[in-house]
């Protein structure tokens, strides 16, 4: 089996060798594995007021990226790219405390870049673009009532929530 993924390697590392070598500039291909890393509750100081338990300041998941462009006659590249990842997040309640809930990213965002070479292979392409991020949840909506010191249930809902955001990004390659 282990030679098996030794030889799938390097047939994968030879071909992305050629693909390189080739001299065909106008349209490219990029894509990978890799992790995300969700800082934005990094400033946010969020306690819950019912039980006091603050929310992770980070978190990180798997992600997979893929981004496709084409060389216009200026130089200027229109490219389109795609990002999917998946994390984990904990639960701010009591009765769940220490589990986490999965939250899903799926950004979308088409691209205007510009190619500067520095040298045979060396090559900046900064870019700014527009993006939809949609961020997805599957959480768990619960009520209960205090009977004789006791907590009791009284209702356990699966709740899956879409957040869709658009704006900008800028990215360095």
């Amino acid at each position: 089996m282990r030679k098996y993924i030794l030889v799938i390697c390097i047939l994968i590392l030879s071909v992305n060798v050629i693909a390189q070598k080739k001299n065909n500039d106008k349209w490219f291909a990029k894509f990978s594995p890799g992790y995300y890393f969700d800082v934005s509750r990094l400033f946010d100081n969020y306690v819950d007021p019912t039980t006091g338990i603050q929310p992770d300041k980070t978190a990180e998941g798997k992600a997979f990226w893929g981004e496709i462009g084409y060389k216009l006659p200026n130089n200027v590249i229109v490219g389109g790219y795609v990002m999917f990842s998946s994390l984990k997040r904990k639960y701010t309640d009591l009765l769940f405390q220490g589990q986490k809930y999965l939250v899903t990213h799926q950004n979308y965002a088409i691209n205007f870049a510009y190619e500067f070479n520095f040298g045979k292979n060396h090559k900046l392409m900064p870019s700014i673009g527009i993006l939809l991020n949609i961020r997805s949840t599957i959480n768990i909506d619960y009520g209960y009532e205090i009977i004789n010191n006791q907590i009791h249930l009284t209702g356990l809902n699966f709740i899956e929530d879409d957040f869709p955001d658009l704006g900008f990004n800028l990215s360095l390659d």
